[in-house]
């Protein structure tokens, strides 16, 4: 899900939620049972420990570039601790409300894909609250974000909840 480093951080995340969610609709129930380490990756018989060890290794390689690919849109070479621990916990977030919006749909698709960019936004400004650095990183991503994009909107949400 390579996204280009072009316009702000909101849309350009917006964009790769919408991909993501593009391909979970798709795949559904292979994606669900790869991440459920269902059938899918659980068979028995021979060689089945490997198999399965495997698509973990797969799993893990994807999330790692996930990683590497949020560090780059934020313009971080290497992440602090904080940093580290809000960008896992984001793509962690995102693997399983994908899980839970497969089993019903209940919720909207297009207000989980704005939810997950708002979540990051909220990950991120929970730890600049602690951490000076952050807050400094926080400065910069909301910089230069439209009041019409996903994070203005999210203030806007937030500052009404206290109206």
């Amino acid at each position: 899900f390579t996204e280009p480093h072009d316009g702000p951080l909101g849309g350009r995340l917006l964009r790769v939620m919408r991909r993501f969610f593009d391909f979970v609709d798709d795949h559904g129930p292979g994606f669900s049972a790869l991440m459920r380490g269902g059938p899918a990756v659980s068979a028995e018989g021979t060689g089945a420990q490997g198999h399965v060890s495997a698509t973990h290794a797969l799993i893990d390689s994807v999330r790692q570039a996930a990683y590497e690919q949020m560090l780059s849109h934020l313009g971080v070479s290497e992440a602090s601790p904080r940093l580290e621990l809000v960008v896992r916990s984001w793509i962690s977030l995102v693997e399983s409300t994908a899980l839970i919006w497969l089993d019903g749909r209940r919720i909207p698709r297009g207000e989980l894909e704005v939810q997950l960019v708002h979540d990051f936004a909220a990950l991120a400004a929970v730890s600049a609250a602690y951490d000076a650095d952050m807050a400094g990183l926080l400065r910069t991503m909301v910089k230069g974000e439209p009041a019409d994009g996903p994070f203005g909107e999210l203030v806007g949400r937030l500052i009404a909840l206290g109206s």
